[in-house]
């Protein structure tokens, strides 16, 4: 299979489906670098493909990049396409974090009292 999607790649190289495709097959057999590679190629293509945003979040995710995974999460909701729950569970999960705060609001500061 992987073969095959280098090879239609090479005939249609302007297709962001074929390297979605071979995106997901490099994560899926732990080809991170690869994989990274195809997905950053699809969004060069089409910033707004969710597919790719969503196999980024999974591969960013998976090698412990979790600043860059949030954002993926938060670009998919901000375009009406959030992760699935077990996706977005994985992620609370490994990086300790919930969601994220929506775009336009600024990220709380802690309340450490009165200073003297």
């Amino acid at each position: 299979a992987l073969d095959d999607l280098t090879r239609a790649i090479i005939f249609a190289p302007g297709d962001a489906d074929l390297y979605v495709r071979r995106g997901e097959l490099y994560l899926n057999t732990h080809r991170t670098g690869e994989a990274s590679l195809d997905f950053a190629e699809v969004l060069k293509l089409d910033p707004n493909n969710r597919e790719a945003l969503r196999g980024r979040v999974k591969l960013y995710t998976r090698i412990g990049d979790f600043t860059t995974a949030w954002g993926d999460a938060v670009r998919l909701r901000d375009l009406g396409d959030p992760l699935d729950e077990e996706t977005l569970n994985t992620l609370r999960k490994a990086s300790g974090r919930n969601d994220p705060p929506p775009p336009d609001k600024p990220p709380e500061k802690p309340n450490t009292g009165p200073r003297g």
